[in-house]
């Protein structure tokens, strides 16, 4: 049976209100994000305007320039993960359309917080992802207009330079809606369309060295190009379930990666598409047996095999992998 003196609910509740407000001023003292943290309970709790508390703490960390060293930038995450629990308590129950702006406002702030600070523990990275877990959440009951929810997400996955825009589209496909979906996919092939173009000669500018030789910068921007438009226009045919269309974003040559073949049969067999889904594996059979570790090409071989009704060869693909 727990002691009387150990730190839970009940204990502390045992305190009395007066007594604990007195531990938690004396606590807070000196520590401005507790402060923060309790005035926007206060707020909450009278009536006040949390939305408007914590839009303020948003626009003040966007605006501060000093470096944030390594043993700091843990109060300063804290510090965001505040905003964002109060956003989450306070605001996006009542209000899903100021909690969408609000948290979509935090994740902008990405970048100027990472290139100032040294986030190397995770400790940023960690509440922007919360964040955007909770964006997605509430996408959907914050009634944005598809065509302004459509370019957002556009802006935001082309402008993803620090991740904090990952896997925006997925978490936004029931607000975009198949039309948002199709509109968002139109304009990514649109992009598709205007790489960037090559250097002429010597004016290509070397921005590093691999084991492969110099890496030029327009080389590298138009690598950068042709990846975010394959994985967004991947992601929307997710979200659309158009198999055919997540297959056709990889070549011939993709196709023969187990890892890749296992992607496209998982999502065939979902399809109820089990032949084509072996087809799949089958093109990458030799890239399996010949180099690397494929466990799922396996798994879903295996997968596939059973709805095949082929249970002897399903049996002898498990002995392989034991």
């Amino acid at each position: 049976m727990p002691s009387e003196t150990t730190l839970n609910v009940k204990n502390l509740a045992a305190l009395g209100a007066d007594r604990l407000a007195e531990l938690l001023l004396e606590v807070s003292a000196g520590d401005a994000a507790m402060k923060r943290r309790l005035r926007l309970e206060l707020a909450s709790r009278s009536g006040g305007d949390v939305a408007s508390q914590i839009r303020k703490r948003l626009v003040s960390i966007a605006r501060s320039r000093s470096f944030v060293d390594w043993h700091k930038v843990k109060e300063l995450a804290r510090d965001i993960e505040a905003q964002r629990e109060a956003i989450a308590a306070h605001v996006s129950p009542t209000s899903p359309s100021e909690a969408f702006d609000l948290l979509w406002r935090m994740l902008e702030l990405a970048p100027s917080i990472y290139e100032r600070c040294d986030d190397s523990s995770g400790a940023i990275g960690s509440v922007m992802a919360s964040a955007r877990d909770d964006l997605g959440a509430v996408a959907a009951r914050a009634g944005q207009a598809v065509e302004t929810l459509v370019d957002r997400v556009f802006a935001a996955v082309c402008a993803n330079d620090y991740g904090q825009f990952d896997d925006l589209i997925s978490l936004t496909t029931q607000a975009l809606g198949p039309d948002g979906l199709k509109h968002l996919k139109a304009q990514f092939e649109s992009l598709a369309t205007s790489a960037p173009v090559s250097a002429s000669g010597g004016e290509r500018r070397v921005i590093g060295i691999s084991t492969r030789g110099p890496i030029y910068e327009d080389g590298y921007e138009r690598s950068r190009h042709v990846r975010l438009v394959r994985s967004a226009l991947t992601q929307i045919a997710d979200s659309l379930g158009d198999v055919d269309g997540f297959a056709s974003r990889y070549s011939e040559e993709e196709q023969a990666n187990p890892a890749i073949a296992a992607a496209i049969a998982e999502r065939m067999l979902a399809a109820d598409r089990a032949g084509e889904a072996l087809a799949a594996l089958d093109r990458a059979a030799d890239a399996f047996r010949l180099r690397g570790h494929w466990p799922d090409w396996q798994r879903v071989r295996i997968e596939v095999l059973d709805a095949l009704v082929r249970p002897g060869d399903a049996q002898e693909d498990r002995w392989e992998a034991f």
